[in-house]
């Protein structure tokens, strides 16, 4: 009991042979309110005054009468200490039953890599929160928070519309949540609480062989994941901003478990922007970059699974304007959101630009739902390795599709293209999007007659042409798509001749006016040694510009009776559209 006011006393330590909790403490006998809180202050019996610490420059657990032997419930250390601005979570194993409350603003704590928080039976279940932060101006860093069942390492929300800002966390460990910095409302809340200012970095978040959210934002403005690494977990979205604005993901690295879940798990995961900017860079992810709902969006010099861009979500919000430029990926894919289809929303204005594609482990380099998506571009992407079956797979069921590539090296798969509508436009005719080919037939072997008129070439069937380029009509060719047309084929006949030179003529005519002579040919005798077999092949080759609904003929003149075989390869004649 103090003696006198401004007595000053010097504490070894809290317990009988222990080294923590002592210090200078000051006797203050004017103070009769300030409550005892095991650490700081300390109430004189009978009320007789306050024996107040003195230096408060570097509090400690210990000072608050912890244990920090990883079985003594120190519960009640963090408590008290949650009441001052400063704080040190250092040198033991500090075991908690209950989540750590904020009571104030303007907290600051700290460690140094030796101090680490483990869970007792009240908050071991999984979604627990270890600490659940209400108030504003938070910085916690250089400790170990280490749970067996997933819980919830640092939970940063508003109660009220005051609105919560700025948490700062650095340099902390988190083992075995679920997700180790949870902040902002979650999208089910019918409030609307603000939450402002969130950075975490330098962090690493690590879990088993359940599922893992690690980092995840919503509802923030102002989000900063810098220099994290998350490691472990399946369905996962290790750097999730949903319904967020002024995003910036740079720097983190993820390595999740191998893909369990086909379209569900994520490196990066941003969703729903709001307004301001959205930037994604030089992060290494083991799983998707992937933008849904995602608007104003640079995403650059990435390395990662797939970069993947939907809409359609459960919030009703389209993708537009977002770059992936320069970032080393698998594949690509544009798609829906799941189950979630929403007609009346579309991704628009999406540019893949100096990709580095390796789609090996894929069906395709580049995947692409046209039922959703308005303008895309891809512009000197580039495969280094080759996809199982196609460089392009595309649905092309909306009239609003504008989709250009333009300098790609994809692999030299086959394109497969189902619908008909839009518009595509390629520089690159070697590119598999322009790989299918209009292949125009006859239906049976057509015999020439001596005619020095011209006359019509018939077809009557048309393969392969999943684009809708032509109709047949009456022996013509309808365009049904305008863009730059390659005509190229071989002409197989047999000339009835045992011993007269027979000149073949091939012309092409555009709306009944001639463009083109395609063949001006002698075709030898049966019996030449030219011709051992009768048969002779004439090639034509030419690019013709048509417009929608211009009508081709194919006219030909003979000197003497020729048979056109209809059923060799070579007869065919080949027509690819250059958009």
């Amino acid at each position: 009991r103090p003696t006198e006011h401004g007595q000053r006393i010097l504490v070894d330590a809290y317990y009988e042979d222990g080294t923590t909790g002592g210090g200078e403490f000051v006797a203050d006998l004017q103070d009769l309110v300030t409550p005892d809180d095991g650490g700081v202050c300390f109430v004189v019996n009978n009320n007789g005054g306050r024996w107040k610490r003195v230096d408060l420059s570097h509090l400690t657990l210990f000072d608050f009468w912890a244990v920090g032997d990883g079985v003594t419930n120190d519960e009640s250390a963090f408590v008290n200490a949650m009441r001052y601005s400063q704080f040190f979570i250092e040198n033991g194993t500090f075991r908690i039953n209950n989540a750590v409350n904020s009571v104030r603003d303007n907290v600051k704590i700290l460690g140094n890599k030796t101090g680490k928080l483990v869970l007792g039976a009240g908050i071991q279940q999984a979604g627990a929160e270890v600490f659940n932060i209400n108030h504003s101006n938070y910085f916690i860093s250089g400790f170990c928070i280490e749970t067996p069942n997933k819980a919830i390492g640092i939970r940063f929300k508003s109660l009220d519309d005051a609105g919560v800002k700025n948490l700062h966390i650095d340099n902390v460990v988190f083992n075995g949540t679920f997700y180790g910095v949870r902040a902002g409302e979650s999208i089910q809340a019918d409030t609307n609480y603000p939450t402002d200012n969130v950075i975490v970095q330098n962090c690493q978040s690590y879990c088993g062989s359940g599922n893992a959210g690690h980092y995840l934002c919503t509802k923030v403005k102002g989000v900063r994941f810098f220099n994290n690494i998350a490691i472990g977990g399946r369905n996962v979205s290790a750097y999730g901003a949903t319904s967020c604005s002024d995003i910036f993901i740079l720097g983190n690295r993820e390595q999740g478990m191998a893909v369990t879940t086909v379209d569900v798990e994520a490196g990066v995961q941003v969703e729903d922007v709001q307004t301001g900017e959205c930037v994604v860079a030089n992060n290494i992810c083991s799983h998707d970059i992937w933008m849904s709902g995602a608007k104003n969006a640079i995403i650059n010099s990435n390395l990662c699974r797939r970069l993947r861009v939907t809409s359609g979500n459960p919030t009703d919000t389209g993708s537009n304007n977002v770059e992936f430029s320069n970032n080393q990926a698998k594949s690509i894919a544009i798609s829906k959101y799941g189950s979630f289809d929403n007609p009346s929303l579309f991704i628009d204005n999406i540019n893949f630009i100096n990709n580095i594609l390796e789609p090996s482990e894929f069906n395709q380099d580049v995947y692409i739902d046209g039922t959703i998506l308005k303008q895309c571009q891809f512009i000197n992407n580039r495969c280094i390795s080759k996809s199982k079956q196609y460089s392009v797979r595309l649905a092309r069921n909306n009239p609003f599709l504008n989709l250009t590539f333009k300098s790609n090296k994809l692999s030299d798969n086959p394109a497969i293209i189902s619908g008909k509508q839009g518009v595509i436009f390629c520089d690159d005719l070697s590119l598999g999007v322009n790989k299918h080919r209009l292949r125009l037939r006859f239906s049976s072997p057509i015999n020439f007659t001596v005619n020095q008129e011209w006359q019509k070439m018939p077809f009557d069937r048309v393969l392969n042409d999943i684009n809708g380029h032509v109709d047949i009509v009456s022996g013509q060719f309808i365009a049904r798509t305008g863009g730059t047309f390659h005509l190229k084929g071989k002409i197989t006949v047999t000339n009835s001749s045992e011993d007269v030179l027979n000149l073949y003529q091939l012309r092409l005519l555009i709306n009944n006016e001639e463009k083109e002579r395609l063949i001006n040919q002698s075709v030898s005798p049966k019996n030449s040694k030219s011709n051992t077999n009768g048969m002779t092949t004439i090639n034509f080759d030419t690019v013709v510009y048509l417009k929608v609904g211009d009508i081709v003929d194919l006219q030909y003149k003979t000197t003497h009776e020729l048979t056109l075989l209809s059923d060799s390869f070579l007869s065919q004649i080949y027509v690819t559209q250059e958009f």
